[in-house]
């Protein structure tokens, strides 16, 4: 709140005392009244009108108030830019965790093919050589 419409809602509020206490008559503080009236902005005076003639709490208007809703809309911001970051770090880990073991699994395919087609050869090989066997078998005895 500025301190122009502060100074204005004080004149107003001692206007608003004094007239209650008998200190000054009604016309001097309706004269108080106007010219705070007149010094504030569009907000204060809808909150003087809201109070109907009653002193006005500069507590519920003043920069406390307003900085307590910031501080809370930074604190709201940061708890769910924090939640954001640890959502986004997990589903990244996730994300690389199931990259690692399908190359895992891809390696140990290729692997097993090339086992497999090692295995094939040499058991061709053996073949052979057992047929070569065999036939030489023959001729010696």
């Amino acid at each position: 709140m500025r301190q122009k419409d502060i100074n204005a809602i004080q004149i107003y509020n001692t206007a608003v005392t004094d007239l209650a206490s008998k200190t000054i008559d009604a016309n001097t503080a309706l004269n108080l009244q106007k010219i705070a009236f007149a010094n504030m902005s569009n907000a204060s005076k809808e909150a003087v009108l809201q109070m109907n003639g009653q002193i006005v709490s500069l507590d519920h208007l003043g920069a406390k108030f307003n900085w307590a809703a910031l501080k809370a809309q930074a604190l709201n911001a940061a708890v769910g830019m924090g939640i954001g970051l640890l959502v986004s770090l997990a589903v990244s880990t996730l994300i690389t965790l199931v990259g690692n073991y399908i190359r895992r699994v891809e390696i140990a395919h290729e692997t097993t093919a090339q086992t497999i087609a090692d295995y094939e050869k040499q058991n061709s090989s053996i073949a052979s050589l057992n047929d070569s066997l065999d036939g030489n078998y023959g001729m010696y005895n």
